[in-house]
This record gives C-alpha cells, sequence and structure tokens, in this order.
C-alpha cells in the first residue's frame, strides 16, 4: 500500500490545526487563565500534532466522496486542427507561444521538496541553537 507522501502531509497539517483551532477556542470560550492549565492544554496539542503522522498510517482512514473523474478529452475533428494550425501560422512571433523544454516537476513534488526545505532549515536552526556557544551573560 504505497503512502502519497504530500496527501499525508496536507491531512494531517489539517487535524493539526483543527486540534489547535479546537483547543484555542476551548481556552477562550472556557476563560481558562491559568499558566499550568494553558500549558498542559498546548503540551496536548503539541504531543498531538507530533502524533499526526505515525497514527494516521496505522489508523483507519475516514472514506469520503471523491467526484467522479473527468471524462476523455473529446477529439477535434481535422479541419478544426487545421484551421487552428493555420490561425498560429498567421500570429505574429511575438503572441505564438513558446514551448519551454526541460524537465517538468508536479506540483506535488514541488511541494515535498520546499516542505523538506523548510524542514532541514528548522532543524539546523534548532540544532545551532542547541549546540551553539552559549550567550556570556557576564556583561547584562
Amino acid at each position: 500500500m504505497p503512502i502519497d507522501l504530500v496527501s499525508e502531509l496536507f491531512s494531517a497539517a489539517i487535524r493539526a490545526f483543527a486540534l489547535g483551532l479546537v483547543t484555542l477556542v476551548g481556552l477562550l470560550l472556557f476563560r481558562i487563565r491559568s499558566s499550568a492549565a494553558r500549558h498542559a492544554a498546548w503540551t496536548v496539542v503539541l504531543v498531538g500534532m507530533l502524533l499526526q503522522i505515525p497514527l494516521g498510517v496505522f489508523a483507519p482512514t475516514v472514506p469520503l466522496k471523491a467526484l467522479p473523474a473527468l471524462p476523455a478529452p473529446i477529439q477535434l475533428m481535422e479541419s478544426v486542427r487545421i484551421s487552428v494550425s493555420a490561425a498560429q501560422n498567421l500570429a505574429p512571433a511575438s503572441q505564438t507561444r513558446t514551448e519551454l523544454k526541460g524537465r517538468w516537476v508536479s506540483s506535488s513534488g514541488r511541494l515535498t521538496g520546499l516542505y523538506l526545505v523548510i524542514s532541514m532549515l528548522l532543524f539546523a536552526r534548532m540544532a545551532l541553537g542547541i549546540l551553539g556557544p552559549a550567550p556570556n551573560l557576564a556583561r547584562c
């Protein structure tokens, strides 16, 4: 059973956002002012966010109804193809569409790459903060 990484990350992000939103609304609705209670609530949210992907793999999924697939594209008549190609030949050079050469990357590939780059930057920032030199507080 292959797992689509982008859809898993997207669904985990939505669930994590919903968890945080429910917690925020609950804290505001019940007017909880205790810093210990707020800290405990947000700690539970953090743990829930971190467990979204591992639990999402093993937990049963909720089936959602999807839109039906699009029908196959309609084949154009040969006369229409000829008229379109003739119109393209008559169009000025500035309006003609140039074909891009190179490798195409799907949007899910771009999103996955962006997610990984941001994750690595945040991890590097955290590692530098932990392993970096301690600030000199004697001058303060």
